[in-house]
């Protein structure tokens, strides 16, 4: 796979345009949700901030800054912020998880995972580790208990500044971080909001330094109040509230998808539909009242609004292709509201993608499309009037699709994303003669929308960047982002009002073990869950499966025996600030091999390979292969491994010592994916159909004419003589088939998988397969109005 799978909900999507089509819309079909109050801040939550740790917690603006530091304050989600507190008016103490869920989540209806997820954010928050704790300990089946020190920022304010000298010569307040680990776990920890004693007058200052520049700031906001009223509302915090706010907005049991403001902001315009039906929606906000059309023989998607409110563009794809030519086989349409006259204004010819936008002065559309057939996804502006369409961006081969434009409010700049799969950056592009489209951030991941903040042209991004899919406040000065919320997000609308508007979307996937020799018969669920699994791979004796799955939170390697529990799957007990993906067992069993990638908000995180003891759950990170690593497989001899290393969006493969030494690069090309069974190493390229067959003894390659590319990436395994694929039958639908490496030979079967990410695994003796298949995804609408200024 390509740095990771979507474990918190990438669909396997509807191909609308063609089978090559790369980029695709997702037809998710049920859906249930009920309001979620806000948090209620009850009498436990104190009204002064916290020295806790290295930190200060504010609770009236939800942030945690580190005293004497230059670093920007972190803010946290008010239900983390909610957390945190709560265990720290408890310091030393244990807090059940069920009087932790009754604070603080009262009047809701969650669940322990709910909790859990909460912690694990937190602890990535702190910089804590869940092995070794400095702030929050793990009391299994119990609690859990802060063993940082803490203090009320006003004792600390409070110490006399005459007897600091004399205070330098007294027992400092004990820190949780000096205490060995063992008094740490039996709770010989400092006392609740016990005092902290700084050695400096310096020190003071710095404490008393940050509620003086909140009054400072209070004063400046009372006076330009009025003036600033759009931006405030637009502030990370408050939109943190407003996300935390949000109600549904859609929620019939057909799927409703790609949510748009009207240009008064009163109405919202989406796509609705099922395996049967397709309509475009007009639903009017404060009254629920919709109206909708639609077109006969066709499915559509991506409604948007021209700003003069009598006009909108939408996608149009025909459901019945078999009489129907190519080029008209879908297109962007314009409707005329008022006569219901349709007008196409791009056809298929090169494969326009669904997900397109519209100038704000109505003159043109930007879209993606094939500029050629041998080319990636490239930005298209279509001028309306003349008919005629120019290309914006033009990708190289190999740095993957440009898809998902957005204008800004100015119309005088597009958002958009680049890359492959699951490997996709945020750039933006100014249409300002001569000028070209660059990064609007480093940070790497699965994408799935961005949209402009109208009042200070920020963007507000739907990536899982941060761990998990959700919400992102993306810099435009230093291309860092901010987690708002929201999580399972995709699709965002702002309005200049301030209100978001955004799909929900869950998913899940599951593992299915079936016979190799006829998939589909006497198959059954392995270890099901609510959340999403995929990447399986058999023990070397085919008696157990690791797997890569985020039923836990982030995305982590579960260990479970074939004739175990099939309700248990264990966790590997890895460090919760890091994403765990591609394990592969070690040539005895003994072994899992993973890549690690750490969650970072402002950079490209590093990719290292660890490998990891599975009884012990020991992690040894192999420093000698480098931290660009995208996968590792180690070889039946049990003393080597071939990994990729990532090259944009592709990898060199290297051939090297599990213990240590100098990789060896292999004489290939930049490979696309790869995979390896006993002496045989099959690979795919970038931007090219089929595959190649080495034999690792002699490396003698031949290409394979099988239907490999850049959008199958991840539907394929290598195992016992043979390729197992995804491919398509003559009506279309997906079928799993076994390619014959020797023969040639193919068999195909009704039992494809269906999930993202590495979804096929062969046992050793080639009797078994494990294929993953996703369930009907969860879809909502939602609504955040803006916090209203005080």
């Amino acid at each position: 796979m390509f740095r990771r799978t979507d474990q918190s909900g990438a669909a396997k999507s509807l191909r609308f345009c063609s089978k090559n089509s790369p980029i695709h819309s997702v037809v998710p079909q049920r859906l249930y949700s009920s309001r979620v109050e806000p948090a209620k801040k009850d009498s436990w939550r104190p009204a002064v901030p916290l020295r806790i740790g290295d930190f200060v917690a504010d609770a009236t603006s939800n942030e945690l800054t580190r005293p004497g530091s230059a670093e920007v304050p972190l803010r946290l989600r008010p239900i983390l912020m909610d957390v945190l507190l709560r265990l720290a008016v408890d310091a030393g103490n244990v807090v059940s998880r069920e009087n932790l869920l009754a604070d603080v989540w009262s009047r809701r209806m969650v669940n322990d995972e709910v909790l859990s997820r909460a912690i694990a954010e937190l602890r990535t928050a702190l910089g804590d580790d869940a092995k070794q704790p400095r702030y929050i300990e793990t009391l299994p089946k119990v609690g859990y208990r802060m063993v940082a020190s803490v203090a009320s920022v006003a004792n600390v304010m409070n110490v006399d500044p005459s007897s600091v000298g004399a205070a330098e010569h007294n027992e400092p307040a004990i820190e949780s971080s000096t205490l060995p680990q063992h008094e740490i776990n039996s709770g010989h920890v400092a006392p609740a909001l016990s005092p902290v004693t700084n050695t400096t007058t310096q020190s003071i200052w710095k404490l008393i330094r940050l509620p003086l520049l909140g009054l400072l700031a209070l004063a400046l906001y009372g006076v330009y109040k009025d003036q600033n009223t759009a931006t405030i509302a637009a502030s990370p915090a408050n939109v943190e509230q407003q996300l935390n706010a949000a109600v549904p907005l859609a929620t019939s049991t057909l799927t409703e998808s790609n949510p748009r403001f009207s240009p008064d902001g009163k109405s919202v315009i989406y796509a609705r539909s099922d395996d049967k039906t397709s309509e475009i929606v007009v639903q009017d906000i404060a009254t629920g009242m919709t109206w909708s059309f639609s077109v006969p023989g066709s499915r559509l998607a991506t409604p948007v609004y021209f700003a003069d409110g009598r006009r909108i563009a939408f996608w149009q794809r025909r459901i019945d292709t078999s009489t129907t030519p190519d080029v008209d086989a879908c297109a962007i349409v314009v409707r005329e509201l008022a006569t219901s006259t349709d007008t196409r204004i791009v056809d298929c010819k090169q494969r326009v993608q669904p997900v397109f936008d519209v100038a704000p002065d109505g003159r043109s559309i930007v879209y993606s499309a094939l500029p050629r057939s041998d080319l990636p996804l490239a930005l298209m502006q279509h001028d309306i009037a003349a008919g005629a369409s120019k290309q914006l961006t033009a990708p190289n081969p190999g740095d993957g699709h440009d898809a998902l434009p957005r204008f800004s409010p100015d119309g005088k700049q597009i958002a958009f994303f680049r890359g492959t799969q699951s490997h996709v950056r945020l750039w933006t592009l100014s249409l300002a003669e001569g000028a070209m489209p660059k990064p609007a951030s480093a940070l790497e991941g699965l994408a799935y929308g961005v949209a402009w903040s109208p009042a200070d042209g920020s963007l507000i991004a739907a990536a899982d960047w941060l761990g998990f899919r959700a919400l992102n406040a993306v810099s435009l000065i230093d291309g860092s982002a901010r987690l708002l919320g929201a999580r399972g997000a995709r699709f965002p609308d702002v309005h200049k009002n301030g209100s978001i508007v955004y799909e929900t979307a869950t998913f899940r996937a599951d593992l299915w073990l079936t016979n190799a020799e006829n998939p589909g018969d006497g198959s059954r669920m392995l270890w099901p869950s609510t959340r999403y699994s995929n990447q399986a791979e058999f023990s070397p004796d085919s008696k157990s499966v690791a797997f890569a799955s985020n039923r836990s939170g982030t995305d982590s390697i579960h260990v479970a025996a074939l004739a175990g529990n099939p309700g248990e799957a264990p966790r590997l007990p890895l460090a919760d600030n890091a994403r765990y993906i591609q394990p592969h067992w070690s040539a005895d069993g003994s072994d899992v091999f993973a890549v690690r990638i750490k969650v970072t908000s402002s950079k490209l995180a590093d990719q290292h390979a660890v490998r990891v003891n599975v009884a012990s759950g020991r992690a040894t990170e192999l420093t000698h292969l480098g931290n660009k690593i995208n996968n590792a497989v180690p070889l039946s001899n049990g003393r080597e491994l071939i990994y990729g290393e990532l090259v944009e969006h592709s990898m060199r493969l290297y051939r090297a010592d599990i213990s240590g030494g100098t990789p060896q690069r292999l004489a290939l090309p930049l490979v696309a994916s790869y995979a390896i069974s006993g002496n045989d190493l099959v690979f795919t390229q970038p931007q090219l159909i089929g595959a190649t067959r080495c034999k690792l003894d002699t490396m003698a390659c031949a290409p394979i004419k099988v239907e490999l590319d850049d959008s199958t990436r991840f539907d394929w395994t290598l195992g016992n003589g043979a390729i197992w694929f995804v491919g398509r039958d003559l009506s279309r639908k997906a079928t799993l088939i076994r390619y014959d490496l020797e023969t040639g030979q193919r068999r195909s079967f009704d039992f494809a998988p269906s999930a993202a990410g590495t979804n096929i695994a062969v046992s050793r003796d080639g009797k078994s397969l494990i294929v993953s298949r996703e369930d009907t995804p969860v879809v909502d609408l939602m609504i955040a109005k803006p916090v209203k200024a005080h």
